[in-house]
């Protein structure tokens, strides 16, 4: 689990794709249901990001761990508008739109060291139920390996 939480991280902070007024994510961490909870939780700037490992089945064989891994990443900002067509807000809405595909191109095919596969973005799950932020998953998949020590 650490290799693919520092990979995406790191893949993402070290990108130069930041461009255009897109900026790096100004929180990373792993999910904790963090924006469901706010009141409750620890603040946090936007945008963020947030790493969810799901479960992963492992078979062994000749002393290494083999599994496919799925990673949920919940890109999370800000978003006070709500453009129309042709309203004056309409390009920085866009922007917003914009910022999870710029992750994805980031992510997607990157591999981290222990990765079996590179990391394929296998789902969209926009979460439109959270008031002024904007919440995209973006769900990726890899063959993740690891070396059995006993």
């Amino acid at each position: 689990m650490t290799e693919i939480y520092k990979h995406i991280t790191e893949t993402i902070k070290a990108s130069d794709m930041f461009v255009d007024g897109h900026t790096l994510p100004a929180h990373m961490a792993l999910f904790n249901n963090q924006y469901n909870r706010e009141e409750e939780d620890i603040p946090y700037n936007r945008p963020a990001v947030f790493v969810e490992i799901l479960p992963i089945k492992w078979e062994r064989k000749n002393g290494i761990k083999r599994g496919t891994a799925e990673v949920v990443v919940h890109i999370v900002q800000d978003c006070f508008m709500d453009a129309v067509d042709g309203d004056p807000q309409e390009p920085d809405y866009l922007k917003l739109l914009e910022y999870p595909e710029l992750i994805d191109d980031i992510l997607e095919n990157s591999s981290g060291d222990t990765f079996g596969s590179p990391l394929e973005n296998i789902a969209t799950d926009p979460d439109t139920d959270h008031g002024n932020l904007l919440i995209i998953k973006q769900r990726y998949s890899c063959v993740v390996e690891r070396a059995v020590y006993r």
